[in-house]
């Protein structure tokens, strides 16, 4: 799987499963390594939202679980100005 896949508008990790319960993501991708815009420096996290309103759309590793099903999952990068 590849954690870091960046390009001009977006930095995401795709994963796909098939599974009978929910379970979390035990790997945390790396963090991007450039920003998309330089006008949003800041790598803030993970989302599995393309806009959050808030801080607390963040992906949290610890407690997020991705549902059961077939999926195909993507995380996006989340960049801010500060």
């Amino acid at each position: 799987i590849d954690y870091n896949n960046t390009n001009e508008d977006k930095a995401y990790t795709t994963l796909s499963w098939s599974c009978e319960r929910p379970f979390g993501l035990e790997n945390k991708p790396a963090d991007p390594k450039n920003a998309p815009d330089p006008a949003f420096p800041v790598f803030k996290g993970w989302s599995s939202h393309t806009i959050i309103d808030d801080l607390s759309d963040l992906w949290n590793f610890e407690t997020d679980v991705v549902p059961e099903g077939m999926y195909n999952f993507t995380l996006y990068g989340i960049w801010m100005d500060n």
